[in-house]
């Protein structure tokens, strides 16, 4: 038989503004990870070959950067 509760809520009741949203420091690293973004596509644009070696050490030092 099917429980009739209901379950937990995952919205707040009010929307978090901008400011709540910063004050609690949601968005740490998202600076770094724009930038590692525009870099990586930068990469991707250029054109350039890489071996999966070189691609693999080059993605881990921009995910090195995010942290």
């Amino acid at each position: 038989m099917m429980s009739t509760t209901p379950g937990p809520k995952l919205m707040p009741k009010r929307p978090i503004s901008f400011s709540n949203f910063r004050e609690k420091q949601l968005d740490e690293g998202a600076t770094e990870l724009n930038r590692v973004f525009f870099k990586m596509r930068n990469a991707y644009q250029s054109g350039a070959r890489y071996s999966a070696k070189e691609w693999f050490a080059q993605m881990a030092s921009w995910f090195d950067a995010i942290d």
